[in-house]
């Protein structure tokens, strides 16, 4: 037999409890389509440059080195552009400046979606790895 229990304290309804209650037997709802899935550890090789030269490609390598800034190696994104903001800070994608232009979209490039977004930023809280 459940029992619910009301809380008042000096005269404010607090909440209520749930006494003597079965398990949750229920499962929990899968998650919502289109929600991007992140791997356990974010790969830099295996997924970061892969959306970076998708983006960025074209206009970020050693052919074509637009802003002195290449998109093609993880030296390179580390090292960053011209600017004196750093490229990335590891743990800190609201810092890094290779995140911050994503997330505004780049003015003559591709603009990530939600996925590829997500993938960066990942990355970046993991540490921003050589891996």
């Amino acid at each position: 037999m459940k029992r619910i229990e009301i809380i008042v304290l000096n005269g404010l309804f607090i909440g209520l409890i749930a006494l003597n209650c079965p398990a949750r037997t229920t499962a929990p709802k899968p998650a919502q389509a289109g929600a991007p899935v992140q791997p356990a550890e974010v790969s830099f090789r295996r997924d970061v440059l892969p959306v970076l030269q998708k983006l960025a490609g074209k206009c970020h390598t050693v052919e074509n080195q637009a802003g002195n800034y290449l998109l093609d190696s993880y030296e390179a994104v580390m090292a960053g552009g011209t600017d004196s903001i750093p490229n990335v800070v590891p743990g800190k994608p609201d810092s890094s400046l290779l995140y911050i232009y994503l997330l505004r979209g780049h003015p003559y490039g591709e603009r990530p979606d939600s996925a590829q977004l997500a993938i960066i930023r990942a990355w970046i809280l993991q540490g921003a790895k050589n891996n």
